[in-house]
């Protein structure tokens, strides 16, 4: 098992590396950690934030004009959101999930898990 494990670890880094879209903390974004979130108990009502600011102090958005980036977007808005709600899926909807699904499957990083 622990063979397994290396190997596993060692493709892992392997997808790590190779993966051209990763973003560099620093360099394309910018966050503020600001401390840790307070585990509440489910049947207590609490809303506060603990954070005074943004998570994020600043993200590059030329990396929205990225092709992988962008097929992602597109398919934001094709989800309902109300779990009861039954999906309808438009002829758009599906050319943009073949187009999401296209542009992954030329990654590098799906070559290698594949």
């Amino acid at each position: 098992m622990i063979e397994a494990d290396r190997e596993l670890s060692v493709m892992v880094q392997e997808i790590w590396d190779k993966d051209v879209n990763r973003l560099k903390p620093g360099t394309d974004y910018r966050i503020s950690l600001q401390g840790k979130a307070r585990t509440v108990n489910a049947d207590m009502n609490d809303d506060s934030d603990g954070a005074g600011y943004p998570l994020f102090s600043f993200v590059d958005e030329s990396i929205f004009k990225k092709e992988s980036f962008l097929a992602f977007i597109s398919l934001l808005d094709n989800y309902e959101s109300d779990t009861g709600e039954p999906e309808t899926v438009t002829p758009e909807e599906e050319a943009e999930n073949h187009t999401f699904l296209d542009c992954m499957l030329r990654m590098p990083t799906m070559k290698i898990a594949h």
